[in-house]
């Protein structure tokens, strides 16, 4: 995203989605991570027709309330349907990082979300348990891995929790 992204079109997420600490990269990765699963739970959800129950445990397990309405029409266009690049640029922004920093940190929340996307439709039909277990247990452990402060610690918390999905859905 570019700055004259940021300055354009896009709406902030939510004042809850990124209202942390400027420096605090593990409060940061969960949210970010928490946002992305609860996206990924509603797209999920309509596309299989669910009653919610996974959403609802993702959000009772996370803390952060929804507030994601999947847009048809952006998936028709072909467009950012989990609103990544906003998500990006937002904590860019909120912890000063540079271009490089930010490209680092929207790889790593792509790679994140495409793990979860796959884990989380591959197991539709799946118990709650079975379909949250390990993507809860990957981000509990990749925020609790003391990986740093700054945009490089987000990024960092980011991509373990990346590897370990990955590794669920060999």
């Amino acid at each position: 995203m570019t700055g004259f992204e940021r300055i354009g079109g896009t709406p902030p997420i939510t004042a809850t989605t990124t209202a942390v600490g400027p420096r605090d990269a593990g409060n940061a990765a969960r949210t970010a991570m928490a946002t992305i699963g609860d996206r990924v739970l509603a797209w999920s959800a309509q596309s299989f027709k669910s009653d919610g129950a996974a959403g609802a445990t993702w959000q009772g397990r996370t803390g952060l309330p929804s507030s994601f309405t999947p847009d048809r029409a952006e998936l028709a266009r072909g467009g950012d349907v989990y609103q990544l690049r906003a998500l990006t640029g937002e904590l860019a922004q909120g912890f000063g990082a540079t271009p490089a920093q930010e490209g680092a940190l929207g790889r790593a929340i792509e790679d994140f979300a495409r793990g979860v996307a796959l884990r989380f439709n591959a197991l539709a039909d799946a118990p709650t348990d079975t379909m949250l277990g390990g993507v809860l247990d990957a981000l509990d452990q990749a925020v609790a891995s003391g990986a740093g402060d700054g945009i490089g610690g987000v990024t960092a918390r980011i991509e373990s929790a990346a590897t370990m999905v990955e590794k669920l859905n060999r």
